[in-house]
């Protein structure tokens, strides 16, 4: 265990559970890291931690008081990232102001932690760069559990779930026929996001020439979804994302479709989202980028016919990776962490982190 008076805290630039970056890289590492025995919580105003880590978090005024904590207390510091934002699809003020602030911080920082070997290289790239940069990737996250009340707790969303159910029975009664995109409707950075499904659309219209599939899209913006639909042949239904019942959706599927527009920005990703399909179960066809290679014998990269025609048709293997897999994944990355915020972890209580899937 580490010392009692080693106190680790994140600071992220978000605490909102459905941001992804959060879930991932803060919320559910501070749970493994206190399940090891670690005083980990999050950082508050008046905090005297042994170890700050700023997640995803590089403004001048955030960077500004944690190195004031530093000249104090000595506390070291560690900048998370899990994004390539040096990269802009369109230059601009507000570009170069927010790849400058965030080339300060990587300077002024003791340790940078990255989510993938390609974003790790993007930053040891960086001019006047000699920060040590790590990689420690993201957890897999499992599905929630379900639990009796949550009906009751959360009657919109479930009402939305069932909606969804209902139009699916009536859509295709076929559960391998049923597509499904989930994620961030996208933002200003570069191409990516939501709209990336323009590029399958016209695979996807053949394929439903051949047999009747259909497509739900789980996002964050009806707005977006309904101007990308408009005119698709192919029957859509779009569901808010939620996390309660995100599970029980995805799970409603049968294959999980991952177009991807290739960009400095979108290389860097880590491969989350085909994690948590295979973690449900879903069959995957996706876009290659360099995270998706450990998975390449397990999903169909770079081939949308030949995948969607295998999967759609019950020929091709559906989530063969097992939970015991993503359970032995998730305890070496907290050992990662806590080996590199608490020096070198002694008893690691492995029983402790994912065991297991949920039922």
């Amino acid at each position: 265990m580490p010392p009692p008076t080693v106190k680790v805290h994140f600071w992220p630039h978000s605490r909102r559970m459905h941001v992804a970056s959060y879930r991932l890289r803060c919320h559910l590492v501070m749970e493994g890291l206190r399940a090891q025995g670690v005083d980990a919580a999050l950082y508050e105003a008046g905090d005297r931690p042994s170890v700050l880590v700023l997640s995803k978090l590089y403004d001048p005024a955030s960077l500004a008081q944690a190195l004031e904590l530093k000249r104090q207390f000595g506390t070291r510091l560690y900048l998370d990232l899990c994004d390539n934002h040096f990269y802009f699809k369109e230059a601009s003020a507000e570009a170069s102001r927010r790849t400058a602030e965030l080339d300060v911080a990587v300077r002024a920082v003791d340790h940078v932690i990255a989510s993938t070997a390609y974003l790790a290289d993007v930053i040891q790239q960086r001019p006047q760069m000699s920060v040590p940069v790590s990689v420690i990737e993201d957890l897999v996250e499992f599905p929630r559990p379900r639990q009796l009340l949550d009906p009751l707790r959360h009657p919109r969303r479930y009402l939305q779930y069932l909606s969804l159910k209902s139009w699916l029975e009536k859509t295709t009664p076929d559960v391998r026929r049923r597509l499904v995109w989930f994620g961030n409707h996208g933002g200003g950075f570069a191409d990516s996001g939501m709209y990336d499904l323009r590029t399958i659309r016209p695979t996807l219209d053949e394929l439903y020439r051949q047999v009747p599939i259909s497509l739900t899209v789980i996002s964050n913006s009806r707005e977006k979804y309904e101007a990308l639909v408009h005119d698709w042949t192919v029957p859509t239904y779009y569901l808010e994302w939620n996390e309660t019942f995100i599970s029980p959706a995805l799970r409603l599927h049968g294959v999980s479709v991952i177009p991807i527009t290739r960009n400095p920005f979108t290389l860097a990703k880590s491969p989350n989202r085909v994690e948590t399909s295979l973690i449900h179960g879903l069959g995957v066809v996706a876009d290659r980028i360099p995270s998706y290679d450990k998975y390449r014998d397990d999903i169909y990269l770079d081939d949308w016919q030949e995948g969607l025609q295998a999967l759609v048709g019950g020929t091709g293997d559906r989530g063969r990776l097992r939970s015991a897999e993503f359970a032995q994944a998730n305890r070496d990355v907290i050992r990662a962490w806590q080996g590199l915020l608490c020096d070198a972890p002694e008893g690691f209580d492995e029983s402790a982190v994912a065991a297991d899937a949920p039922s």
